[in-house]
């Protein structure tokens, strides 16, 4: 039997989405459909021994599309990384970089933040059971705040923002200017 310790294949999906992925596999002559993808999915979460404390991280945003339920499940077992006597590591260090991931589950995997050159795109896969967030951000030197729940995703802009930013939302595009927001 093969064991998994880090999680390879899936940081692929928590750094590009299923999307992306898609996307670069195609123009390198490969086909890699939803099957594959669910496959390739499975396959690595049942050998995973999660010996890093950045795998459940990894699994949190690797499966935020494709299935929430074991995503927020995985994102909950990493917020106790250091919490719990088990883990026995706390003595050792924090592991700031599982805690730091887990930010960026949130902004990028379920708030759905994504920058392109000039744009900002908002694609949400918001699980359930997990409470409303508010978190800020800069892009380009503007600041921003993104407020997610179950319900919606919302994106505004900073009073103080020189400049309006393209937002790329739910398939439309809109143009944010300073002191506006937008949402799903």
């Amino acid at each position: 039997m093969t064991l998994i310790k880090q999680p390879d294949v899936l940081i692929l999906f928590y750094l590009l989405r299923e999307q992306g992925l898609r996307t670069l596999l195609d123009r390198a002559g490969y086909r890699f459909g939803r099957a594959a993808a669910q496959r390739s999915l499975k396959q690595c979460l049942v050998h995973m021994t999660h010996e890093s404390s950045l795998s459940r991280v990894v699994c949190a945003g690797a499966l935020a599309e494709a299935d929430p339920w074991k995503s927020v499940a995985f994102f909950y077992q990493a917020l106790e990384t250091d919490q719990t006597p088990a883990s026995g590591s706390a003595q050792e260090g924090l592991h700031l970089g599982s805690h730091a991931g887990l930010l960026d589950v949130v902004l990028h995997h379920y708030a759905g933040m994504r920058y392109e050159k000039k744009l900002i795109v908002v694609e949400p896969a918001w699980p359930p059971g997990l409470p409303s967030m508010r978190m800020g951000f800069e892009f380009h030197g503007q600041r921003y705040v993104v407020c997610g729940s179950a319900t919606a995703v919302a994106l505004h802009a900073s009073c103080g923002n020189d400049a309006a930013v393209n937002v790329r939302l739910a398939g439309r595009l809109v143009l944010l200017a300073p002191g506006d927001s937008v949402n799903t």
